[in-house]
């Protein structure tokens, strides 16, 4: 048994470093990984010279000394050591203080174990500043990363994670997640300065400056018959300082001098003072080759062969087109090509984001993060501001958007109440559907998010409209007949129309009439649906009679509709059989005109049907001191046009406000004597009061 109480770490209690039998020495820490520098063939026996330390960096020197190293000897060769490199247990993190600030700006933080007074890590292998040995094992990352690697050695050769490597060296599954290599000399890279073996499944992305012969993964690679770079990519930025005629960098290798570049790309700017046609995008070539090995070209017309537009690039997803062979590689280096996970290697996600992998567990989300960020876009897609009637099912699409990296992440904010965006309320994450159940006029935004997690600023687009949900009203939109009178109103249909809001479940009982003057016998017969916002109305009347214009008020209550509450419509006039109608029943005037003619006033008089001949219409005050203009005479012709009656008040030597009531006796209509009467109400001028001489 071993402690894990208080953070124990059971690895370092271990004496038997190659627990999985594999012939790798388990790393789960920097200083282990920096050990790596003292025992570059891997068999966990150090030089003699940084014995102790090197032990030391496993927790246990005193017993792993007393066994010669880290993995148990074969019992057949008493100076044979069974291990053959080592294997990343986990993922490792050169910002040990967690501030965030491994290399800000370029310039370290002395917060770090591996600050080294500025200058950062010093690559495995590197001795002096111009030599290094080189590395001569098998270094499996098992999928995980080595985030925020910081480099500041500006006269230093063969910078890197490691120095060199050998024909023998294989370096596989892992990520250099934001490494900076803030500036090195010549033959300098992310993962190896030169390299002699066998690269696969790596990716690297950051930024790296050095002199010349500077790229991402490895700054020179050499050796024809071993050097290979298989199934690997880069996004990072490269940068060459040097401006030597000879001086090259490229995005993945800066001079492939010799060896293969096999199934692998490069996305990241390559920059410098080196000349423009020693910057490679995906390499600088020498005798080395590539096969089905691309640069990303941006939107610029690809050159063969290396050369794709970003849109080949990240369009496929699968093993097709540009990558048809890219699972037929030996990705595993066992001789034997596309076999196992040489055959599903690269994990091609979604359009518009580039391939990565997913070899032997390497994690795809570190990866994402690290994708050329392009934000997702709506182009000239719009949505017009929009009137939705409450209560109404509504649904329409919002555009789609294109670029960004992965699967678009739709969202709705300022949405009325009752709509919703995307499922599973709605059909596609792009319809808004529902049912609007608050009146007012609603912002709304729709933003659109991609799938990656760097989210950097801007990485997401919006559309902006308003919908405007009408306050529930209703109003008479017509009649049958258009004139209601005595005579056709019972079973006369009145049409009424809903705005902001729909019919629920309708009976005569969700109606109300109100008729003024009142209409006895007056009620809603039935009623009918005629669409979601209109319903007719048939009427019921038992023909009482009545001789005075009428008006009909039709009410909706609040059981008829959805948004609750009652609901008034316009008025309609009812009209006696045969009679006049009067514009108005009361007057109010004054004995003194003054500057407007206050004790002059009008009204006027129409038939309500045509009549059989001439009519007479003659008006008669009851006050001697209020008169009226005279007689009106309608016919077949002009019994529909209203024609006025003006009423004069004059003055007189009280102090008295008047009365006259103006009646209508009419001629010419059968069965109809008279008119409806007109009240005048006449304020005096005169002050009662007395003189005393």
């Amino acid at each position: 048994p071993v402690l894990k109480w208080g953070g124990l770490d059971p690895a370092d209690q271990r004496t038997d470093y190659d627990q999985d039998g594999d012939g790798l020495i388990e790393i789960t820490k920097l200083a282990q990984l920096n050990a790596v520098r003292w025992d570059l063939d891997g068999d966990g026996a150090p030089v003699a010279s940084a014995s102790a330390t090197y032990l030391g960096a496993f927790f246990n020197p005193v017993t792993k000394a007393a066994s010669g190293g880290l993995c148990p000897t074969n019992a057949n060769d008493a100076d044979d050591n069974d291990c053959r490199g080592y294997e990343l247990l986990n993922d490792l993190d050169f910002d040990t203080d967690g501030d965030g600030a491994t290399h800000t700006a370029g310039t370290g933080d002395d917060g770090d174990a591996y600050y080294n007074g500025g200058s950062g890590w010093m690559a495995i292998g590197s001795t002096a500043a111009n030599t290094a040995a080189n590395y001569e094992a098998v270094f499996d990352g098992n999928g995980h990363v080595v985030d925020n690697l910081f480099i500041n050695r500006g006269t230093w050769l063969y910078q890197g994670l490691f120095a060199g490597t050998t024909a023998n060296a294989v370096i596989t599954s892992l990520g250099l997640s934001n490494v900076r290599m803030q500036a090195a000399q010549n033959n300098s890279g992310g993962i190896v300065g030169v390299n002699r073996g066998r690269i696969a499944a790596v990716w690297v992305s950051g930024t790296l400056r050095a002199g010349s012969g500077v790229g991402a993964v490895a700054g020179v690679t050499t050796a024809a018959s071993t050097a290979r770079i298989v199934a690997s990519y880069s996004t990072a930025a490269v940068h060459c300082t040097s401006s030597a005629s000879s001086a090259v960098a490229g995005g993945l290798v800066g001079y492939h001098d010799a060896g293969e570049i096999q199934a692998s790309y490069a996305t990241g700017a390559v920059t410098g003072a080196c000349p423009a046609n020693n910057k490679g995008r995906l390499a600088v070539f020498g005798s080395g080759t590539a096969d089905v090995s691309y640069w990303d070209a941006g939107a610029s017309t690809a050159s063969a062969p290396q050369g794709q537009t970003t849109t080949a690039l990240q369009m496929p997803t699968s093993y097709t087109g540009i990558y048809a062979d890219w699972d037929a590689q030996d990705v595993d280096g066992d001789g034997v090509a596309g076999e196992g996970e040489d055959g599903d290697p690269w994990d091609f996600g979604y359009p518009n984001q580039h391939p990565i992998l997913k070899y032997r567990g390497l994690s795809p989300q570190p990866q994402l993060d690290e994708q050329p960020d392009t934000a997702p876009d709506f182009g000239a897609g719009t949505v017009a501001d929009m009137t939705l009637p409450g209560a109404l099912a509504a649904t329409f699409e919002i555009p789609p958007a294109t670029a960004g990296n992965g699967a678009y992440e739709y969202a709705a904010s300022g949405l009325p109440a009752g709509l919703a965006l995307g499922t599973p309320d709605c059909a596609t994450d792009r319809t808004v559907c529902g049912t609007p159940t608050t009146a007012g006029v609603s912002n709304v935004t729709i933003t659109v998010s991609d799938s990656d997690s760097n989210m950097a600023a801007g990485d997401e687009d919006t559309l902006t409209f308003t919908i405007t949900v009408p306050p529930a009203s209703a109003a008479i939109a017509g009649t049958q007949p258009a004139t209601l009178t005595e005579a056709n109103l019972n079973g006369a249909r009145v049409t009424v129309e809903l705005s902001g809001t729909a019919f629920g479940s309708l009976a005569p009982s969700h109606f109300a009439l109100t008729t003024n003057p009142a209409i006895a016998g007056l009620s809603v017969g039935s009623v009918s649906r005629t669409s979601p916002t209109e319903a007719t109305l048939t009427l019921r009347f038992d023909r009482t009679d009545f001789s005075t214009q009428s008006t009909l008020l039709v009410r909706v209550l609040a059981t008829a509709h959805r948004f609750g509450g009652d609901l008034d419509t316009a008025t309609v006039a009812v009209m006696p059989i045969g009679g006049v109608m009067l514009s108005a029943t009361m007057l109010a005037l004054d004995e003194d005109p003054g500057t407007t003619n206050a004790n002059v006033g009008t009204y006027t008089a129409v038939l309500t049907g045509q009549p059989p001949g001439a009519v007479t219409l003659t008006p008669t005050s009851s006050n001697g001191d209020v008169t009226t203009s005279g007689a009106l005479t309608f016919n077949a012709t002009n019994w529909n046009t209203a024609q006025t009656v003006t009423v004069t008040v004059a003055h007189d030597d009280d102090a008295v406000d008047d009365v006259a009531h103006i009646t209508h006796a009419v001629t010419g209509i059968p069965d109809v004597t008279s008119a409806a009467r007109v009240r005048v109400d006449v304020t005096d001028d005169d002050t009662q009061g007395l003189t005393l001489a």
